[in-house]
Formats: structure tokens, C-alpha cells, sequence
């Protein structure tokens, strides 16, 4: 109320400097003259989230008419423009621009004053959008966009028999996965490149196949999420993996305070992923392997999901998974489903599962590596499913979950497959604050490793964080199909 009548009782003053910060924001100003989202993104299904989420903050985005030429490059038309001299002009700026924290300290020549939390937040690294920042005035005819608008995608008129070919390249992949799987649709990921009329394309490349029935289906699909659809012209086998449906049981601990199991639930939801809430009397109760594919623990310690909670609290609330459930969980594995952790979560899993991986922040000393929320280079094996659809160069969201060092979230591995690992340089930092990388140098951050008959996949940084970090979804996404995807060979005849 007292927040109303001050409003109420100053309106005039409320207005007026309303009105100035606009009139400063569309002013003349040195700094870039607009930011070009180009056509043709390699996921357009996140280029419209991207854009959407500037227009959820008023921000004005224009749509090119025609093809232009602007800081020395040619644009097609449909390329989203932000022209720099709008009213929110500082919110775009500040979510589409590279952080550079500055180097303060707490007196002259002494201890660096380092910033407190989450220092990074350029959504075109976090979503896998590139973005051009134009300096110089160009001519170019425009449209106001008055909702998100991206190019239509390319579907393939007539009938495929030897398939569809899909690019791994989206995220809107996953959605059209997740509502054409429980149709029976056939759908593979190569496992191999290959040269299709005049293209080549990667392994993890989609397959479907329409099977006299489900053409439009697929098509709709495509159509909806943006995913370009060809047909492919050669009848030859391919190696791959067949997809299955999948069903993921996400760890909830009574414990509460984690806010990572519930972004992680928020965009298991939001992707169309047929999954549920486990509490500890899942993991006690066990037949796990009859429940779920995959299982998720997001962020939460060994204590948390051992032990719970006790004291005070209702009956029902008390305790963990204890012993009985942590065996029941390696039965699960043991017996051929797929485990994914991250964050804290990632040491129960090393130390109660015997993996051949160590944190590498173990001798360091507390403190050393500090990284509150900053953006940073990565080395993808594009080659492993759990890469696939990213580029061999890519970035990921990192901030100390806790550990010591920094750590989890850089591993020395002895056995296990390296997915994804720090390049072996100085130069880590792409958006943030970074002291202490050259710890992570050569360190791996994403890990599949064997468990019986299943598998298990520890992921180092957060590949969530707080559902911006698309191109990290990957991750995650991926590691659940995989875990119950069957390698056989991709045959138009179904003859896996």
C-alpha cells in the first residue's frame, strides 16, 4: 500500500522520468547502430525463443523485406533486425552482448573484488544464435514483427520411400521425437556421415520413415517446430541407432531447495518428454527398469538423497533413499537403463558407483577456481551421440555447484568416454568472470561411462540453468534416447 500511494501521491515525477529514460534510450549514442539476427540459423526453433523472449521485454524487432548489405556483409530477406535507438534498447543490448567484468579491487592493491553470482547471461552463446553487431547506418526496407516470425521450413512434397532426412541441428528435433515416437513413427539417428545427392551430412542426422501411413504426421511435425524435412534420394543402408519411447523418472528429493530439479522438470515438460516426479519410495520400492528408461538427478548431494531430511519433520517426509534405494538405482543401471547426473549430484554417482573419474578440483585449494555464472569454450566429440547436433567448438554455462575448487564440473577420466572437455588453452573465458581456469584446461565435463548393461552420463556444468542454456539441453535430451536407442542398421525395408 505504501508503495501505491507514493506512486499515487508522485505521478507526476513517476511519468515524467519515465518518459526520459525512453527519450535517452532513442537519443543519439555512440555504441552499435543495430544487432542482425541472420536467416538461416542453424536451430530456428531457438531463434524464434530468442526472439520471443526480446519481445516479452518490449523490445522492438524488425523483419527484412528484401536482402540488404550492412558492415560488409550480405543479409537475406526474413533476417530479424534490432535497430539500437528504441526505449529498450539496454535491456537487448545487455542480453545479447558478451559480459566483460571489470577487474576491481577492494582497495588499491589489494584483493580482487569479485562479483557475487551469475555474471553471464549473452543469450545468443547460452541458445546457440548467431547474432551480428552492425557499428554503421545501412539501408534496409523493414516490418515490425508483432509476434516471433522466423523462415518457413522446407518440407518435402510427395512421398519419401527411402525416408526423411532431419538435422539434429534444433531443439525443436526433440519435440517432433517425443509427439511421432508413441505414433510408431520409425525414426534413427546415423551413427556415420554420409553424402545424399549433392549434401553431406554428420552422424546423429534424423531418419523417419513414413511407412505408407504417417506421412503427414511427420510433415505436421516439421511444419510446427521448424525443422526442415528432405527426402532422401539413396536406398543404401546406413548404420544408426533406432529410437524408442521413453519414459524418465526425475529425482525429487523432500530436502526442498533445489531449484535445479525444478528447471530441469520445467523443461523436461516444455520439450513434450513423457516424464514423473521420483520420490524416495520409488528408489525403495525398486523394479525400477519396469518404471523408467532414464533417471535424472539434478543437483542434489549425497546427503540430500541418502539420508533426506529428519528432525521435525512429518513421517512421511523424513529420510532418503538410503542404502536399499542406492541398490536398487544400481540394479537399474546394472540391468541396461541410462542414469544422467549433474552438478552435485555428480559425486554420489563417482563415489558410490566406482567410475575410474576424479573431480578435479580435489587438490586444489578452496577458492582457486572461481567462476560464479560465467560462459565457457568447450570441445564437443561430435562423433558421440551425446554431442549430436552440436558443433565441435561450442560453449556451456558454468558456475561452481559446489566442491571444492570450483568443482564438480571439471574430471580427470580413466575410464569412460570423454563427450565433451575444456580446450587445452587459456583463453576458456567467452562471456563472464573466469580466475583459476588453467585448472580446467584438458578436463573433461561431460562423461558416459559403463555400468553393467546401462549407462551413465555426468555432466559438469549446469545444462539447464534456468531453462536459457539451450544449446546444453543437448546434452540431456540426447543421453535419454540414447540410453534406449538399439544400434542396427537404418533400411527403408525395416530390416534393423
Amino acid at each position: 500500500m505504501a508503495a501505491l500511494e507514493h506512486v499515487a501521491l508522485n505521478r507526476e515525477i513517476w511519468l515524467s522520468n519515465f518518459y526520459k529514460i525512453g527519450k535517452n534510450a532513442v537519443a543519439d549514442k555512440t555504441g552499435p547502430y543495430a544487432v542482425i539476427i541472420p536467416a538461416g540459423q542453424k536451430d530456428p526453433f531457438t531463434t524464434k525463443w530468442l526472439i520471443d523472449i526480446l519481445q516479452f521485454g518490449s523490445v522492438e524487432v524488425h523483419k527484412a523485406t528484401g536482402n540488404f548489405t550492412a558492415g560488409g556483409n550480405d543479409y537475406s530477406a526474413e533476417s530479424a533486425i534490432i535497430f539500437m535507438n528504441q526505449p529498450y534498447y539496454s535491456f537487448a543490448k545487455t542480453l545479447l552482448e558478451r559480459q566483460s567484468y571489470p577487474e576491481l579491487r577492494q582497495y588499491p592493491g589489494g584483493p580482487l573484488d569479485r562479483p557475487y553470482d551469475l555474471v553471464a547471461h549473452t543469450l545468443p552463446l547460452l541458445m546457440g544464435v548467431e547474432v551480428r553487431w552492425i557499428d554503421e547506418e545501412f539501408q534496409v526496407t523493414t516490418e515490425l514483427m508483432t509476434e516471433p516470425e522466423i523462415p518457413l521450413p522446407k518440407i518435402a512434397e510427395g512421398d519419401a520411400p527411402n525416408g526423411y532426412i532431419m538435422s539434429h541441428n534444433s531443439n525443436g528435433m526433440y519435440k517432433a521425437l517425443n509427439n511421432l515416437l508413441p505414433e510408431n513413427v520409425r525414426i534413427y539417428w546415423t551413427s556415420e556421415n554420409f553424402v545424399d545427392g549433392n549434401t553431406e551430412y554428420p552422424a546423429g542426422t534424423v531418419i523417419l520413415f513414413d511407412d505408407g501411413d504417417k506421412a503427414e504426421q511427420i510433415k505436421a511435425a516439421a511444419r510446427e517446430y521448424n525443422l526442415d524435412l528432405t527426402a532422401r534420394q539413396s536406398s543404401g543402408n546406413l548404420n544408426g541407432y533406432k529410437l524408442e519411447p521413453v519414459k524418465i523418472g526425475l529425482f525429487k528429493s523432500w530436502s526442498g531447495r533445489n531449484m535445479n530439479e525444478g528447471w530441469t522438470r520445467w523443461v523436461l515438460e516444455e520439450f513434450e518428454f513423457n516424464m514423473e516426479s521420483a520420490h524416495n519410495d520409488v528408489f525403495i520400492a525398486g523394479e525400477l527398469n519396469s518404471k523408467y528408461d532414464a533417471i535424472i538427478f539434478a543437483n542434489d548431494n549425497e546427503r540430500s538423497i541418502l539420508d533426506g531430511r529428519g528432525g521435525n519433520t512429518p513421517p512421511e517426509y523424513q529420510g532418503g533413499i538410503g542404502r536399499e534405494g542406492l541398490e536398487n538405482l544400481k540394479n537399474f543401471v546394472r540391468n541396461g537403463g541410462m542414469l544422467i547426473t549433474y552438478g552435485a549430484s555428480n559425486d554420489f554417482v563417482i563415489k558410490n558407483f566406482n567410475l575410474g573419474i576424479t573431480s578435479g578440483g580435489r587438490n586444489i585449494p578452496q577458492g582457486e577456481v572461481y567462476i560464479p555464472g560465467s560462459i565457457l569454450r568447450m570441445t564437443n566429440n561430435i562423433n558421440n551421440p551425446i554431442a549430436y547436433g552440436l558443433d565441435a567448438e561450442g560453449s556451456i554455462f558454468y558456475r561452481s555447484l559446489g566442491g571444492r575448487g570450483g568443482g564438480p564440473g571439471f574430471y580427470s577420466v580413466s575410464q569412460g568416454k570423454v563427450v565433451a572437455s575444456y580446450p587445452n588453452t587459456s583463453d576458456l573465458l567467452l562471456s563472464g568472470w573466469l580466475e583459476g581456469g588453467d585448472h580446467l584446461k584438458g578436463k573433461a565435463n561431460v562423461v558416459e561411462a559403463s555400468f553393467g548393461r546401462g549407462k551413465i552420463v555426468i555432466l559438469g556444468a549446469d545444462p539447464i540453468y534456468r531453462a536459457q542454456a539451450q544449446t546444453s539441453f543437448k546434452y540431456i535430451f540426447n543421453a535419454i534416447f540414447y540410453g534406449s536407442a538399439k544400434v542396427g542398421i537404418i533400411s527403408a525395408e525395416g530390416n534393423e
